[in-house]
C-alpha cells in the first residue's frame, strides 16, 4: 500500500464515494479506542485520536474531533445513510482562515482541514464557510463584476458580494480588508430582495444591491436549510477590473436575527421561481431606483440592518 503525505489536496481529489469510505474509517478507528465517543475531544488534545486508514488506494493518519453527543449523532446517521457530501469551503481556527472542505451534518458540520501537518476530522457547530473553487486573492475572479460597484450573487447558498473597481488603489484594498461593514435587507416583492451595504473606504453611503433567485444560473439556485444557531454568512470579493484578479477576500457572519429574515425571503423566492423571470425582475430595479434615488433613501427602507462580523 502506498503511503501518502496527509493533505487537504489528497482529500480533494477523492471521489465522493471514497471520502464517504475515508470518513466511515475514521470513524470506525475512533471507536476502537473510545468505543462511546466519551473522551473524543481529549484524545485529539493528547495527539491520541490519529488512525492510519486507507481510501483511495492511499493510506494517511488522521485525526477526529467530535464536540458532543448530538454532533455525534448526526455524524453517524449521515456516515450510514451515505449523506456526507463535501464541498470546498474554508475554516476557521486559532490559525486564521484556512482552506477546508465542509460538509453539513443538519444541526452542525464536518470540517476537513490540515493540522499540525495532519489531516484533521472535525465535527463541530463553528461555521465552515463555502468559497467559490478557484476564488482567492491574486487569481482571477470567477464572477467578472459587469462594471464598477457592487453586485449579489449567489454560490453554494451563500450571498456573494462582488465589488469591481478600475485601478484599486492601496487604500482601498486595505479598506476592502479592514473596513467595517453594515449589511441590511428589504424585500421588495416576493421574488425580489434589496441588500443594502456600506463599505467605508469603497462606497458613499448605501448602495443598492438587487437579488433574485430566478435570474441566477440554475446550476447556482441553491438554498440551504438554515445554520446551527441561524447565523448567516456571507462572502465578499473585490476585484480589480483592470485584469480581473481578486484584490481582497473576506468571510462576513451575521446574527441569527439577520439570518432568519434572509432564510424567510429566500425560502419566499425559491417558492416564487417559476412566476418572476428577468422581465420581472427588470421592471421591479428600475422602479425600486426610481423611488429610493440616494444612498439615503435605500439605507431608510431597510427593515434589518446589522455591522457584520468577520467569519
Amino acid at each position: 500500500m502506498e503511503n501518502a503525505i496527509p493533505s487537504l489536496a489528497w482529500f480533494i481529489a477523492l471521489s465522493p464515494s471514497e471520502r464517504l469510505e475515508f470518513v466511515a474509517q475514521v470513524v470506525a478507528g475512533l471507536k476502537r479506542i473510545d468505543p462511546q465517543f466519551a473522551a473524543a475531544s481529549n484524545l485529539w488534545r493528547r495527539g491520541k485520536s490519529a488512525r492510519l486508514v486507507t481510501a483511495g488506494g492511499r493510506q494517511a493518519a488522521v485525526h477526529l474531533m467530535v464536540a458532543d453527543q448530538r454532533l455525534l449523532r448526526a455524524l453517524l446517521s449521515r456516515v450510514e445513510a451515505g449523506t456526507v457530501d463535501f464541498e470546498p469551503g474554508r475554516a476557521v481556527g486559532v490559525d486564521g482562515e484556512v482552506p477546508a472542505m465542509v460538509a453539513s451534518l443538519g444541526v452542525g458540520m464536518l470540517v476537513v482541514r490540515e493540522m499540525r501537518g495532519e489531516l484533521m476530522l472535525a465535527a463541530t457547530t463553528s461555521p465552515g464557510v463555502a468559497v467559490p473553487v478557484g476564488l482567492a486573492v491574486g487569481h482571477p475572479s470567477p464572477f467578472p463584476p459587469p462594471g464598477e460597484g457592487f453586485i449579489a450573487t449567489l454560490f453554494e447558498g451563500q450571498i456573494h458580494l462582488v465589488g469591481g473597481y478600475l485601478g484599486l488603489r492601496r487604500r482601498e484594498i486595505q479598506a476592502a480588508r479592514c473596513a467595517k461593514v453594515t449589511l441590511g435587507l428589504m424585500q421588495v416583492s416576493p421574488g425580489l430582495l434589496l441588500v443594502g451595504l456600506r463599505w467605508p473606504g469603497l462606497l458613499v453611503g448605501w448602495a443598492d444591491l438587487p437579488f433574485a433567485l430566478a435570474v441566477e444560473p440554475p446550476s447556482r439556485r441553491r438554498w440551504p436549510a438554515p445554520s446551527v444557531g441561524g447565523d448567516a454568512m456571507v462572502v465578499a470579493s473585490l476585484v480589480d477590473l483592470a485584469d480581473n484578479r481578486v484584490r481582497a477576500l473576506r468571510t462576513l457572519r451575521l446574527s441569527p436575527t439577520f439570518g432568519r429574515e434572509l432564510h424567510r425571503i429566500m425560502d419566499e423566492q425559491m417558492d416564487s421561481l417559476e412566476g418572476y423571470d428577468r422581465a420581472a425582475y427588470v421592471a421591479e430595479v428600475d422602479s425600486v431606483r426610481r423611488r429610493l434615488p440616494t444612498p439615503a433613501d435605500v439605507g431608510a427602507v431597510m427593515t434589518v440592518v446589522e455591522v457584520a462580523q468577520d467569519a
